[in-house]
């Protein structure tokens, strides 16, 4: 993907980061956290003190200096709590100023990314251009829609993180604590969308909906410490007290590092490896490559119970011209991950027919950050 496109940016820097560095000095290897370890997915190879400031960027990737520089203003406000958290190792007041930050740090962490920006870009592409084979629309509407092609996408992900903070706002978290003495790595992809609940299940379409009833984000903080979101009437947490749990297993440890293997893009970093645990992570299944496709539904010409209309693939014999659906689809990362801490409540399989979480409210502060941060 060319990440700058056509669109006309005023930025006058050659790079901007898509991973914070302060999050990556959490897993720095020296006395000054300035270096970091790096394993390279396509070379396969250890790097054992590389330059962070050199890690997680691309050139013009928000086209504008001023965004970088709105989002280091909250990166600050970011970087306060996940000191504290590391150094306390409790997490935040629920539904406090602090809890909320921490929320959209992990939504923003999630959509700043490289690897979603260009997925972003793909479907926005893909939709337009099946759009523009349809006959029903003028050539002055498929006009239109090319100029999407034509904007910022990462600003498109950075508005979206907010509005993802929202429905994380939702679900329960829980600080995870390593006892062990193997460590725990990050990637440049450093949170992980995940469902143990519908995996086991038939389900139509992808399971890490930002709403999806069973959703889990799973995001490590340090060698030691990672953030465990998840749904709450689905998932129980084993010897929780006060939303901290201990890893005290090498198992939990190789399961989430595991995680953070086939959810990466290009790299993984880590402070400390073992010659062996470097094998094992060789040996780990590494990223996991999930197709993207455009799905064509036709109205059927039915409505459900709730008066909401009925759409169909193409080409089925009960759809019709009426209306057309076009949807982005994604597959979701399954690999059989079972960590022995995540329990499913027995009665999660009574919810499987909500089919969403439980939306509880909004918070103003989101919408005031996010005002701050435009330009």
């Amino acid at each position: 993907m060319n990440l700058e496109s056509s669109v006309e940016h005023t930025s006058r820097k050659r790079y901007h980061h898509y991973v914070s560095q302060f999050y990556l000095r959490n897993f720095a290897n020296d006395s000054l956290k300035r270096k970091i370890g790096v394993y390279v997915n396509n070379y396969n190879s250890f790097h054992d003190s590389v330059p962070i400031r050199h890690q997680a960027k691309a050139k013009n990737f928000y086209y504008h200096d001023e965004v970088e520089g709105g989002l280091s203003k909250i990166e600050s406000e970011f970087s306060k709590i996940i000191k504290q958290i590391t150094i306390n190792d409790c997490l935040p007041t629920q539904q406090s100023e602090e809890w909320i930050l921490l929320i959209l740090f992990i939504a923003v962490s999630a959509l700043r990314t490289f690897k979603y920006v260009e997925y972003y870009q793909n479907q926005a592409k893909a939709i337009v251009e099946n759009i523009n084979k349809l006959s029903v629309y003028s050539n002055s509407n498929k006009e239109q829609l090319n100029i999407v092609l034509k904007q910022p996408f990462s600003l498109w992900a950075l508005e979206a993180s907010f509005q993802m903070a929202f429905y994380l706002s939702n679900m329960n978290i829980c600080l995870l604590i390593n006892k062990h003495d193997e460590q725990l790595i990050t990637s440049d992809d450093p949170v992980v969308l995940y469902n143990q609940y519908l995996e086991k299940r038939k389900h139509y379409g992808g399971i890490t909906g930002i709403a999806t009833r069973g959703l889990q984000l799973y995001m490590p903080l340090s060698p030691r410490l990672a953030l465990l979101l998840y749904d709450g009437d689905i998932y129980m947490i084993r010897k929780m007290q006060n939303n901290v749990a201990l890893l005290k297993n090498s198992e939990d440890i190789d399961e989430f590092n595991r995680l953070t293997c086939a959810n990466s893009d290009k790299c993984l970093y880590y402070s400390t490896l073992t010659g062996n645990y470097k094998k094992t992570i060789k040996k780990m299944k590494k990223r996991v490559k999930m197709k993207e496709k455009i799905e064509i539904l036709k109205e059927s010409g039915e409505t459900r119970e709730n008066g909401a209309r009925l759409f169909r693939r193409e080409g089925s014999k009960r759809g019709n011209d009426r209306s057309t659906l076009l949807i982005g689809i994604k597959d979701s990362l399954k690999i059989k991950l079972n960590p022995k801490c995540i329990v499913e409540r027995k009665r999660a399989a009574s919810k499987y027919e909500e089919g969403k979480l439980n939306i509880r409210g909004e918070h103003s502060i989101l919408k005031k950050m996010w005002e701050e941060l435009q330009i």
